[in-house]
């Protein structure tokens, strides 16, 4: 009896031990696709970081898009085109200009400070109005050069004072200031205020020998020079680009630049300074900038792309044309050279 006993009590423990095993075996199971699973989480959290490093290694991989305030065909717009293309040798992808002209360029910076993400595949052309826009009265803009990462600086380009090369009334800068304290004087500007270089030239003469200096509205350079060209209004206040060509030829006659030296292009043209009277500097400045938040290590790859673009002799023939002054820089030195353009034109224009 007692053996017999012992006989089912041992079936019955056996029957328990399997009953058990499974249980055991699917819990073990579960344990280790949880660790799988907690693995595969922890994996999942390094990941955007390596990545992170792996894109900024490999950048750039896809095309990159300049976006400009200027339409098809200006001289900036030409200027961003010879950019595109040298470029491309330098980073091997395709670099393509796409123009979002209006309000000034505030429709093209928008867009990439706000609108364009921070991979660094989308570059901004920014000129020496960005940071008067603070200052603007007409449209006042809360964003300064700190709200950018700047890259490169391209051109300078100095303003000038043009007459007609048939001009009789005045034929240099003592006798236009000397005729402008006693009679009107008309000229052709796009805007009135900080904003407009060819304005605050105007300005200064005001300002400091009392010219009776008369502006008239227009919607571009072009119509502006159109019209001084067409006897419509006196003088031309603009860049040295914008005269270069004529004054060569004898269609007009720069009589002074507003710079430090004179231009390799107008270089029989004195400087405000070399003609006898009080120093102003006037230039528009045109070069590259990220908006915040692109990763520090292709904010540096882009600068160093640009500069050795802008080494390259097909670049500097195509911008010489133009009339261009090259001045490539970067970084604070470009940050230093808009700053300093700003505090000319607050001083002109009395801003604080």
């Amino acid at each position: 009896m007692k053996k017999t006993v012992s006989i089912l009590m041992l079936a019955m423990m056996a029957a328990s031990l399997a009953a058990c095993s499974p249980t055991t075996t699917a819990t073990t199971a579960a344990e280790v696709k949880a660790s799988d699973t907690a693995g595969s989480t922890d994996s999942q959290k390094t990941a955007p970081s390596a990545s992170a490093n792996s894109s900024i290694d490999n950048w750039p991989e896809h095309p990159i898009t300049i976006i400009i305030g200027f339409s098809a065909g200006s001289g900036t717009d030409l200027g961003a085109r010879y950019m595109a293309s040298a470029l491309e040798k330098v980073l091997g992808v395709s670099v393509v200009v796409e123009n979002n002209a209006g309000s000034g360029s505030w429709i093209a910076w928008n867009q990439v400070m706000y609108n364009s993400g921070t991979d660094g595949y989308t570059v901004g052309l920014i000129n020496h109005n960005f940071p008067m826009g603070a200052y603007n009265t007409a449209a006042i803009r809360k964003e300064t050069l700190d709200d950018v990462q700047l890259l490169v600086n391209q051109v300078l380009d100095s303003n000038v004072l043009a007459i007609r090369s048939n001009e009789n009334r005045f034929t240099d800068v003592a006798s236009f200031i000397d005729y402008s304290k006693e009679n009107d004087v008309m000229i052709a500007v796009q805007t009135v205020g900080i904003t407009d270089g060819d304005a605050t030239c105007a300005e200064w003469f005001r300002n400091t020998y009392g010219s009776k200096i008369i502006t008239v509205p227009v919607d571009s350079a072009a119509e502006g020079l159109n019209m001084f060209k067409a006897g419509d209004v006196d003088v031309f206040f603009g860049n040295v680009g914008d005269v270069y060509v004529a004054h060569n030829e004898g269609e007009m006659k720069a009589v002074c630049q507003f710079s430090e030296k004179r231009s390799e292009f107008l270089p029989d043209v004195p400087t405000i300074t070399e003609a006898g009277f009080d120093e102003y500097i006037g230039f528009s400045a045109r070069g590259y900038f990220y908006p915040q938040g692109v990763e520090p290590a292709i904010v540096e790859k882009m600068q160093d792309a640009m500069m050795l673009a802008m080494e390259d002799p097909d670049y500097q023939e195509n911008m010489t044309k133009l009339g261009l002054g090259l001045m490539p820089m970067k970084g604070d030195d470009f940050y230093n050279l808009l700053a300093s353009q700003l505090e000319n034109r607050k001083k002109v224009w009395n801003i604080q």
